[in-house]
């Protein structure tokens, strides 16, 4: 018989983070989470950007990947927010697009920046 234990001890506590849902370019809604530094790259950004835009002002990202939503498993659902693009900066956080390769989330936080 092996006998495992676990400590709490050695665990971090979570890390709460702001998160703010505003109304961006064109009127589209979006969300920042965590507290963007004034001297960040991600300071000079808007929610409803588009990603060639984001790319052009704050360049290349780091790593790039690709989630369906929620909505992409619902019965004769037609909408066009069945996937989202993340776009990962080593250090500074992640921005997430919509299908129409829209910012609609600005992450700053802690897991984020790794």
């Amino acid at each position: 018989m092996i006998l495992v234990a676990c400590s709490s001890q050695n665990q971090r506590p979570e890390i709460q983070q702001e998160v703010r849902s505003v109304i961006g370019k064109d009127q589209l809604q979006g969300q920042i989470v965590g507290n963007i530094a004034a001297n960040s790259r991600f300071a000079k950004l808007q929610i409803g950007m588009s990603r060639v835009d984001v790319e052009r002002l704050i360049g290349a990202p780091t790593d790039i990947g690709v989630q369906t939503s929620g909505t992409a498993w619902v019965p004769y659902y037609f909408g066009a927010d069945n996937w989202r693009t993340e776009n990962y900066y080593k250090g500074e956080g992640r921005l997430v697009f919509d299908t129409n390769s829209r910012l609609v989330l600005i992450d700053v936080s802690e897991n984020a920046r790794k």
